[in-house]
């Protein structure tokens, strides 16, 4: 099971945790922000991404499959017009 956390401050100064659980034989995948669940995806075995907002940030989360290996990643996308 491949867990990840990142740690982060809103523009508003809210603090924030934000983790991820990825069964990469199952593919089961939860991210939960602040320990509550934000989404659950089944079968994630391919290169995927997610966006969602945290407050008024647009997020991303990528998982990059490469040679049988995942590969995580969490940025805001401040190139998008919302």
């Amino acid at each position: 099971m491949n867990q990840l956390q990142w740690k982060f401050l809103s523009n508003t100064g809210k603090k924030y945790k934000l983790g991820i659980l990825h069964g990469a034989k199952s593919g089961n995948l939860m991210v939960h922000l602040n320990f509550k669940i934000l989404m659950l995806d089944f079968k994630v075995l391919e290169s995927k991404t997610y966006s969602f907002f945290i407050d008024d940030e647009l997020c991303e989360l990528c998982i990059e499959k490469k040679d049988n290996q995942f590969y995580y990643s969490f940025e805001f996308n401040r190139n998008a017009d919302t």
